[in-house]
């Protein structure tokens, strides 16, 4: 019937690290300060949460919506976090990680979004 929900899911835009997108194959090293930015919105005006994780790459891709096994996050990395912006330090070890945001309106609706950056 071509009308929107009642109440919409909150939005991610313009998410960076370091100033840089996940197209921008990010390189940081360990222990680095590194600042995660994003912009939130809900269209209903809804008091928005967010949170906030480091989980290594994942390795065990399946195919299609098959069952993977998700990382464990890595706890003890976030300096500081105000809405719209996180700093947070690179892991102390190297390999390949993913930061994720989500964002949460309260009223049983998220986004999420992530950005992908190696540490050497």
């Amino acid at each position: 019937d071509n009308q929107w929900p009642s109440n919409r899911v909150p939005i991610i835009a313009n998410v960076t690290l370091n100033g840089k997108t996940a197209f921008d194959n990010i390189k940081v090293t360990t222990g680095e300060e590194l600042t995660l930015s994003y912009d939130a919105a809900d269209h209903d005006q809804d008091e928005i949460k967010w949170r906030f994780e480091v989980l290594k790459e994942a390795t065990d891709l399946k195919d299609g919506g098959d069952f993977e096994e998700k990382p464990d996050a890595i706890e003890g990395l976030v300096l500081s976090e105000i809405e719209g912006k996180l700093i947070f330090k690179a892991p102390l070890e190297s390999g390949a990680y993913r930061a994720f945001i989500y964002i949460l309106d309260g009223n049983n609706h998220a986004a999420t979004a992530n950005i992908p950056f190696y540490v050497n």
